[in-house]
């Protein structure tokens, strides 16, 4: 019985699916890396310290935006109508 069931689940492999067939799947996408893009690694730690930057300006901007309006106002306690 064991060795049937093993020779049984061999035989029902899929194949490994050709190039062709692989590049006319609609929902195969490529991955991007930075390297596929052609940026070496000084221009990636350069984008990744100008993304640093980006999100902390955005991170403070919100908080201050969150901050007014939980208070009702503007910063220096005058209420905006």
């Amino acid at each position: 019985m064991f060795a049937t069931q093993s020779a049984l689940l061999n035989k029902h492999t899929r194949p490994k699916p050709d190039s062709e067939e692989s590049d006319a799947d609609p929902m195969h996408t490529p991955s991007v890396t930075l390297e596929s893009l052609g940026i070496g690694k000084n221009m990636k730690i350069f984008l990744i310290a100008v993304l640093v930057v980006f999100g902390t300006i955005e991170t403070w901007f919100w908080c201050k935006a969150i901050w007014i309006w939980w208070k009702g106002g503007r910063e220096d306690g005058e209420i905006v109508k």
